[in-house]
């Protein structure tokens, strides 16, 4: 029954950087980025809540702080088994995040087009002032239309984004991001360190997964593929035609949009095809 409330309001959040209160809550949602010991970690201030997460190959970790800055539970989320190890002061136990989200029904959509040009980066090595011309090619690996419920939940917020994270695969922020929804919708309520959701959420989406590569222009050489380096969320609700197939993305994928991530997926390959001393110009 919720369906076309949460689907709005994914549509405003899930990569917004910063929720402010509306419905009848008071929840304020904002976020930054750190990189410590070369790990970029997001962090997540829900009003006191402080949430730290990042991902070490295939596990989500998310940390959560209360409002003196001591760490209250960790919750390290396994994104192939489902497990979610937690720890905190009363020890260290494991659940699934089947037990806080569940998929309702999934199916493929046919992918468009396998790897294909779509776009020419000229790149300049900074101390040679060597030029290289590197094509794009870029893939959609997977494309799924999923719906998933968030089951009634009680207990501590690290577990949840960690939950919702891997159940549904997308990184912390957009699990955060709809955790916050939810909160500001009055679906859910947020009280000291845990959060209470006291009835089921369906929520609805395609996702599409892209990889990327990048090929010298004249000798031929490619950069190695990235796979599934960034995804793209369409929102698919009838109750809200207004809001209806809009885009959003999440991790590094050529949008033409975010110059900033753009840059930050095409140095990447450049770099890895020519050298660490080139740059884009």
């Amino acid at each position: 029954m919720f369906k076309k409330i949460i689907a709005l309001l994914m549509v405003l959040v899930i990569c917004s950087g910063t929720i402010t209160a509306f419905g009848n809550s008071n929840i304020s949602l904002v976020t930054e980025n750190i990189i410590e010991d070369g790990i970029t970690k997001t962090i997540q201030y829900f009003d006191k809540i402080k949430i730290v997460s990042w991902e070490e190959e295939n596990k989500l970790i998310v940390e959560q702080y209360d409002a003196d800055g001591i760490l209250v539970e960790t919750s390290i989320g396994d994104r192939q088994s489902k497990e979610i190890v937690i720890k905190n002061s009363t020890g260290s136990y494991t659940i699934n995040a089947n037990d806080a989200l569940r998929i309702i029904s999934e199916e493929d959509i046919p992918i468009p087009y396998s790897f294909k040009k779509i776009a020419t980066i000229k790149a300049s090595n900074i101390l040679t002032s060597t030029r290289k011309t590197m094509n794009l090619f870029e893939e959609i690996e997977t494309a799924k239309n999923t719906t998933y419920e968030v089951t009634k939940y009680n207990g501590r917020l690290a577990t949840f984004i960690t939950s919702v994270g891997i159940g549904i695969g997308v990184s912390a922020l957009v699990a955060g991001n709809i955790i916050g929804a939810i909160v500001s919708a009055g679906l859910g309520i947020i009280s000291g360190e845990v959060i209470n959701i006291t009835s089921s959420v369906t929520l609805s989406c395609k996702a599409y997964a892209y990889n990327y590569y990048g090929q010298d222009s004249i000798s031929g050489d490619k950069s190695t593929t990235y796979n599934k380096s960034g995804y793209k969320y369409v929102i698919n609700d009838d109750y809200h035609v207004a809001f209806k197939d809009k885009v959003y993305y999440d991790g590094l994928l050529y949008n033409m949009i975010d110059s900033d991530t753009n840059y930050k997926l095409t140095v990447m390959l450049v770099r890895n095809l020519y050298g660490v001393d080139f740059d884009i110009y």
